[in-house]
């Protein structure tokens, strides 16, 4: 949800809290009565749509902090491999395992899990002593395996949960508009009535939206 479609789910929802404190005066004109019932179920429908798709949004959040978290226990173990192979004078794998934080990071998301992929299976073939030479405990070993395991799957997320997601958006961006247009077209005429009364004054403060 964007922050112009919240703002009209606040006035949505600010509007139904008007009717609530006045329901006398909803129910003596059956019309508003028809159509406060009808905004009413459709916000609650935006509700949860809007609900829904948050349970969502935390995957992206958590996706990037496995990336992170991949990226800490890649770095070292590469830059350890690099300095080795430096050492015994194999150039090229010095620069194959020459990874740092922006190779994880900031390149496609395959790229850093295939560069882990590497780093890893390059140390599980190598001589741990020779990598304790070079500070590389098993525990950096087992950091890293599990560091590759939790981003390998998050890449691999069933794409029903994405579809879902998008199902949720979808529905969002139908009712947002579909409401207003309600309120516009049936609720602000019939609401003419009680133009100049508490209540009157109090919908038309309510159908005020506030863009970000």
């Amino acid at each position: 949800m964007n922050d112009r479609q919240r703002a009209r789910l606040n006035s949505y929802r600010a509007t139904l809290a008007a009717f609530d404190r006045y329901p006398a005066e909803v129910a003596a004109i059956p019309a508003l009565d028809r159509s406060v019932t009808w905004v009413r179920d459709h916000v609650a429908e935006l509700n949860a749509a809007v609900q829904a798709q948050a349970t969502y949004a935390p995957q992206g959040e958590a996706k990037a902090a496995d990336r992170k978290a991949l990226a800490a226990a890649a770095v070292p173990v590469a830059q350890a491999l690099s300095a080795q192979a430096d050492e015994d004078g194999d150039e090229a794998a010095a620069d194959l395992y020459d990874f740092t934080d922006s190779d994880f990071l900031y390149d496609t998301e395959q790229d850093a899990l295939d560069r882990a992929g590497i780093v890893r299976d390059a140390a599980r073939a190598a001589d741990p002593t020779a990598l304790a030479d070079y500070g590389i405990t098993p525990a950096h070993l087992t950091a890293l395996d599990d560091a590759y395991t939790a981003f390998r799957d998050a890449l691999s997320t069933p794409r029903d949960a994405v579809a879902v997601r998008s199902a949720h958006t979808v529905a969002i961006e139908r009712l947002v508009p579909l409401i207003g247009a309600h309120l516009r077209k049936r609720t602000d005429r019939v609401m003419a009535a009680y133009r100049g009364t508490p209540f009157g004054d109090e919908y038309a403060t309510a159908r005020t939206i506030v863009d970000p």
